[in-house]
């Protein structure tokens, strides 16, 4: 018996996106008209100024486009998404960055490997860098269990081996999720306390607390322009977002009594981080981790 057709909802958050949506908008159109279930198309627009969301109402006539009238960074445009297609009465609802291109199988293994057993609740791809296409971005996450601090698996590597296995994983990155209705209506979507960074990490850790359980899927694959969402390297305004973001997630689920420890965690992997990067050649690291750590305006944040 063939697998039943299913109703997706896919939303793209978009914010003066217009040197990547032409790539992004066409990918998931062709994996849209790939796929076996119906899918919806919208597209999220958090107050563009680059004329980006008239350029894709032109362009792209299947998305519905939904202006938000202000930036409302990534949860709360996440959150307009939900709340405009969860009514629709969908299977499954997928959010996805406009810094990405999709391959067009994209769709159809993250719903099937879902429908395999009911407490599975959402599931991310295998995402590599766009430039260096052969190299793993996201192969899957975890959560440190006292700093909080989200960590990819896999990151730079080839595909192979445990790469291209299916796997529960801790933490889903907010680049693509497609989760089950019921899956975003128990957790409320993403929280809006988050202003930039870590609404991911939040919502993988309250749902995993919920009983939902996380998948990873390799045979879903797509490709992420890394950076672009967030302004391009490592800024001081970049990590201090970061620290501002880790320090939220600290209080929402760390008890209070190991908090400190929390903290000192948190250092120790960002000094780690520090020493990777500058073992890398990553110029300029040191000095913006510096300049992060003073006094400093909130940054403007893509989408």
């Amino acid at each position: 018996m063939a697998p039943e057709r299913r109703r997706i909802g896919l939303a793209v958050l978009n914010w003066n996106g217009r040197e990547v949506l032409p790539l992004c908008l066409a990918s998931l159109e062709r994996a849209a008209d790939a796929s076996r279930h119906d899918v919806t198309l919208l597209l999220v627009d958090n107050a563009s100024t680059d004329g980006s969301d008239a350029w894709a109402a032109a362009e792209h006539p299947r998305w519905e486009l939904l202006p938000t009238g202000t930036n409302r960074r990534y949860a709360g445009g996440m959150n307009a998404a939900l709340a405009r297609l969860l009514p629709g009465a969908p299977d499954y609802v997928a959010v996805l960055n406009n810094d990405i291109e999709a391959d067009p199988g994209l769709l159809d293994p993250l719903v099937a490997d879902l429908e395999a057993e009911a407490r599975r609740g959402a599931a991310a791809p295998r995402i590599h860098y766009h430039e260096a296409r052969d190299r793993i971005w996201y192969g899957g996450g975890a959560v440190g269990r006292l700093s909080r601090v989200a960590r990819h698996l896999g990151i730079r590597r080839r595909a192979a081996g445990r790469w291209l296995e299916a796997a529960d994983t801790g933490y889903l990155t907010g680049c693509c999720i497609l989760g089950r209705a019921e899956f975003w209506k128990t957790t409320g979507g993403f929280d809006e306390d988050f202003g930039f960074y870590a609404e991911d990490v939040d919502l993988s850790l309250r749902a995993l607390a919920l009983g939902w359980r996380l998948r990873y899927v390799p045979d879903a694959l797509l490709y992420h322009r890394v950076g672009f969402s967030s302004g391009g390297g490592f800024s001081a305004a970049k990590l201090r977002a970061q620290r501002r973001a880790t320090a939220l997630l600290i209080r929402r689920h760390v008890r209070p009594a190991l908090r400190p420890l929390a903290h000192l965690a948190w250092w120790g992997q960002a000094a780690r981080g520090l020493a990777a990067g500058l073992g890398r050649g990553e110029r300029g690291l040191l000095g913006s981790l510096v300049r992060s750590l003073l006094p400093g305006k909130r940054e403007e944040a893509r989408p």
